[in-house]
């Protein structure tokens, strides 16, 4: 049944259009639980922080095709391992048509956690990445002779 809910969840593309279709889905995935749990809100949030970062970088847009996006939210600031806590996590993956959301659920994170958000390049991006980098410094040599 869950992989039934996240094939139909990795079929929505976050956009605005489409929040109250993420967030039903979202729901579903989640089920009866009173755990923290992403809402398209969450997960539009974040994901609305990552072309820009990619277009920052040098990514063209055709070239974040398979990239993927990884966010947990960071652990509590006590001190003792008593105060575990529930956090939203969820995974995303970048399409032709936009972002999707590949997994959602809840994690549990102890006291001074750091917060996961990371971006994976694909080897294309990485590319774009290194070019746009050393573009100040000259040309590149396309291969070595």
């Amino acid at each position: 049944m869950t992989d039934k809910l996240i094939k139909s969840l990795s079929k929505i593309v976050i956009c605005d259009e489409n929040r109250d279709a993420l967030n039903e889905a979202l729901k579903a995935l989640k089920g009866p639980s009173k755990k923290p749990f992403p809402d398209a809100g969450d997960v539009a949030y974040w994901i609305g922080h990552q072309d820009p970062k990619l277009a920052d970088a040098g990514v063209a847009p055709t070239n974040r095709i398979g990239c993927t996006y990884e966010y947990r939210a960071p652990g509590p600031s006590a001190a003792s391992y008593k105060y575990r806590k529930a956090v939203i996590a969820f995974e995303a993956k970048r399409t032709s048509k936009g972002w999707v959301v590949t997994s959602a659920s809840t994690a549990h994170v102890h006291p001074q956690q750091p917060m996961i958000s990371r971006i994976s390049l694909t080897p294309k991006a990485k590319q774009a990445v290194v070019r746009a980098a050393l573009e100040p410094f000259g040309t590149l040599q396309s291969k070595a002779a």
